[in-house]
């Protein structure tokens, strides 16, 4: 109803203002066509009543975002890690620590890979409380739940490539629900279902070259 009411006014005081004004050299300007009111009109109404979203007004523009999951490994990103963390050291798993898990996390899950070798499991480790914020050196060797890498065994394999030098992913999963799959089985099966309760993940890297 508002814009109903508005345009003639409007239209109407857009015709006496340029109906009156006249050029200094007695020439008259001309008097404006239907459509060019009918623009002036319909534009000042529609501003007037603009919702404040459509004026580019944002209510979450200031919504702090959530901090990311963050992965603590004895080295750091891309380098070279430690012998005893290999085969050809005391072969133990790292210390992993991890913190600012999202909200509903239920359980982590730690998995290790060789990029390198096509996704080679070395380990798979779940059913890890959350709130214990990580896991010691040679924990592998007394965790419950893990599944079988690549070795053929339900613990940690560490690095121990052929030949050349290999990269590794150490990946941490934060589960929004815990894991019903058994331990010490299949590398396959607790990966699916490790990605189907993924809230979120997070990763670093390191190297080993065989001598």
């Amino acid at each position: 109803m508002l814009v109903r009411r508005s345009i003639p006014l409007l239209l109407s005081g857009a015709l006496v203002v340029l109906g009156a004004c006249d050029t200094d050299d007695g020439r008259d300007l001309p008097t404006p066509g239907p459509d060019q009111t009918l623009t002036i009109a319909t534009t000042s109404t529609v501003a007037e009543t603009l919702p404040a979203e459509s004026a580019g007004v944002d209510e979450f523009e200031d919504a702090p975002a959530a901090a990311p999951m963050v992965v603590t490994l004895p080295w750091a990103g891309g380098e070279v890690i430690p012998i005893e963390y290999t085969c050809e050291g005391a072969d133990q798993s790292p210390a992993v620590s991890w913190s600012e898990l999202p909200e509903g996390t239920a359980e982590v899950a730690i998995v290790v890979t060789d990029l390198t070798a096509g996704e080679y499991v070395h380990w798979i480790a779940f059913g890890l409380d959350p709130a214990l914020g990580g896991v010691e050196p040679g924990a592998a060797a007394t965790l419950p739940s893990q599944a079988v890498n690549g070795f053929g065994n339900a613990t940690y394999g560490g690095p121990c490539p052929p030949t050349g030098t290999h990269t590794y992913r150490f990946t941490v999963y934060a589960l929004g629900q815990q894991l019903e799959i058994p331990a010490e089985g299949p590398a396959d099966e607790a990966l699916a279902a490790i990605g189907a309760a993924t809230l979120d993940s997070t990763s670093s890297t390191g190297t080993f070259t065989a001598t």
